[in-house]
Parts: C-alpha cells; sequence; structure tokens
C-alpha cells in the first residue's frame, strides 16, 4: 500500500470514530441510558403548581406541587435572606386529583379584579398544565379565599404546614429507596 492508501485508511477511521461518538452521545445514549438532569423539569412542565405565600409585598414561603404529589417547600432564610428547601415531602392522592384542572376550568379563575394592598396574607399560584402557565391570585384575579380551587389550594397549605416533611412510603417507593440505599441501584422513571 501506498502512502496515500494509508493516509486515506487513517482519516476514514478517524472519520467513522467521530461519527460514531456523536451518535452515541447525540443519539443513542439520552435514548437508552438517560440521565435525570431533567426528569423533574420535564414532569413540572406537563401539570404542576408553583404556590408563593406573603404578606404584603413580603414572601414567606413557596412550594412546588408535582403530579405525582411531592412538593418541595422553600422558606426565607431570616439571616441570609435567601430561599432554602426547608421540606420535601408529599400530598394526598386525592388531594393532586382535586387540582388537576383543565384549561378549560382554569381560565375563569383568570379574569382580573381591583385589589388594595393589605396586611393580609395572600397568596399567588403558577398552574402548569401541558406546557402552558396560568397565573393565579387571591387578591388580582377572580381566585380569591373562598371558591372551591381556593379551599382546595389552602388544603395543600395545611398539608405541608403539619406534613413532617417524610414522603407517604408506598411500597415501590420503599423499595426503590432501599435498593438506592443498600445496593446504589437507583431506578429513575
Amino acid at each position: 500500500m501506498k502512502r496515500d492508501d494509508w493516509m486515506l485508511f487513517t482519516l476514514t477511521f478517524f472519520t467513522g470514530a467521530a461519527l460514531g461518538m456523536y451518535m452515541y452521545v447525540a443519539v443513542w445514549k439520552p435514548v437508552y441510558l438517560p440521565e435525570d438532569l431533567g426528569s423533574e423539569e420535564a414532569a413540572a412542565s406537563d401539570w404542576s403548581i408553583v404556590g408563593e405565600r406573603r404578606q404584603g409585598y413580603i414572601n414567606d414561603a413557596s412550594f412546588r406541587l408535582l403530579s405525582d404529589g411531592t412538593y418541595t417547600l422553600m422558606t426565607i432564610d431570616e439571616e441570609t435572606g435567601e430561599s432554602v428547601v426547608s421540606k420535601k415531602g408529599s400530598v394526598s392522592g386525592s388531594l393532586v386529583k382535586k387540582l388537576m384542572l383543565t384549561e378549560d376550568e382554569i381560565l375563569p379563575y383568570k379574569e382580573d379584579k381591583e385589589c388594595e394592598i393589605s396586611e393580609d396574607v395572600e397568596y399567588e399560584y403558577r398552574f402548569t398544565v401541558d406546557g402552558y402557565t396560568y397565573l393565579l391570585d387571591t387578591c388580582e384575579t377572580e381566585l380569591g379565599h373562598d371558591t372551591e380551587l381556593a379551599i382546595s389550594l389552602q388544603k395543600v397549605w395545611q398539608s405541608i404546614d403539619e406534613g413532617d416533611g417524610s414522603e407517604s412510603m408506598t411500597p415501590s417507593k420503599w423499595l426503590q429507596k432501599w435498593l438506592n440505599e443498600n445496593i446504589g441501584v437507583e431506578n429513575k422513571d
């Protein structure tokens, strides 16, 4: 073989290897070995609620509730003034089912109304349904404090405030936790 043949053979090999690595990283790995970097975000874009509790203009606490009932509660650290995760857990499935509204069920609550700033506790919620976000506020929209949806959302706050921060353990969650702790196997859905 001549020098040009070896050069062509070598370039073909390196080109194939580069394309193979690209295909592995871009196509095969995300499909067959997903890393869990965005699974919570993906679940949150399908359905989630972010709730904020405030008094006047001061944000007291906020939570994010996902469709599987798990929540993350964030509060303000008094020393630094930064948001910190203070508790994780889950709320009952029946309560989550009550809150899984469609766009048509959310729209009547979105109507704007007059609001005066007061020292009362007000709530703001961002419902995300199929990638669309709807902003509801107990003061500035028709959500109010006494509608059926507002009462259900108040029950979420009560459940979070009264909860001990531990998730309710179903047998599958218990097994998943045990496998992760004892064997190092983590099953991400």
